[in-house]
């Protein structure tokens, strides 16, 4: 497959390239990054192409397109899709509601799949953490996130969608509430991802947790998807689609990891 990285030259980015360039199956066609970028122009490590901007590279289709970038670069490139590729996985986050509205437009022309986390076993975790939640409405639940020291001390996309999943499991198992979920925010050392969803009571402590352990697990998980998109038709996808198949199989309600 032909592929185009937006955001190449970030940590996912670069991790990605190294995926695509040892896959006998995959061919990296372009990496994107912004005008104001240090890498603009310089040689993308173990390929033989540079970092460019989105209008000076891709200028011929490729079958997908794999964004860890920005929402603004998102929208940038949403208009390009039509004619240059049928596939686009979106790994950014926090898009406001109007630029939510306009990748949901964009997917009337092709294939589109977002996610906050992708993760190879995330959605798992998030079956286990709304099973949690629908078995003691009563409660509720508290997320706790650590990721490395670098990143903004605030929550993740990830936290914010287990956040409206656990809110939604609650809703419908007949517990209306207008509480939110806390969210605690921890930042340490080189942490990849670690997210703990917890029901504390008086006489006990229930907890699942789910540890990324670097980031192949996102990158590779991302491409996978991509692999599964490929082919699919028009449409928005959400990575719990790919396991929507196994789920419907498996008496336990919960999705298979594999």
């Amino acid at each position: 497959m032909k592929i185009a990285i937006l955001g190449a030259s970030g940590r996912l980015g670069k991790c990605l390239t190294t995926h695509i360039l040892a896959s006998s199956d995959d061919r990296i066609e372009g990496a994107f990054v912004s005008a104001d970028s240090q890498s603009l122009n310089k040689q993308v490590s173990g390929a033989d192409l540079q970092y460019q901007t989105i209008d000076a590279s891709l200028n011929h289709p490729v079958d997908l397109i794999i964004d860890f970038s920005t929402p603004a670069a998102t929208m940038a490139i949403l208009d390009k899709l039509s004619n240059r590729t049928r596939a686009l996985v979106i790994g950014t986050t926090g898009f406001a509601p109007d630029e939510e509205q306009e990748i949901k437009k964009a997917s009337r022309h092709s294939a589109i799949m977002i996610g906050a986390n992708f993760a190879k076993g995330f959605e798992v975790f998030v079956a286990a953490c709304r099973k949690l939640a629908v078995d003691h409405p009563r409660d509720l639940p508290q997320l706790t996130e650590t990721y490395h020291e670098r990143k903004k001390a605030v929550p993740s996309g990830t936290s914010l969608r287990l956040a409206r999943e656990l809110t939604e499991a609650r809703n419908q198992a007949g517990y209306m509430t207008d509480s939110e979920i806390p969210i605690k925010v921890n930042r340490e050392g080189n942490a990849t991802g670690i997210h703990v969803c917890c029901i504390a009571r008086l006489d006990y402590e229930l907890s699942v947790s789910f540890t990324v352990d670097g980031l192949e697990a996102y990158a590779g998980g991302a491409l996978a998807a991509g692999h599964w998109l490929k082919g699919r038709p028009n449409g928005l996808y959400v990575p719990a689609d790919i396991l929507k198949r196994k789920t419907e199989h498996n008496s336990s309600g919960l999705p298979e990891l594999g």
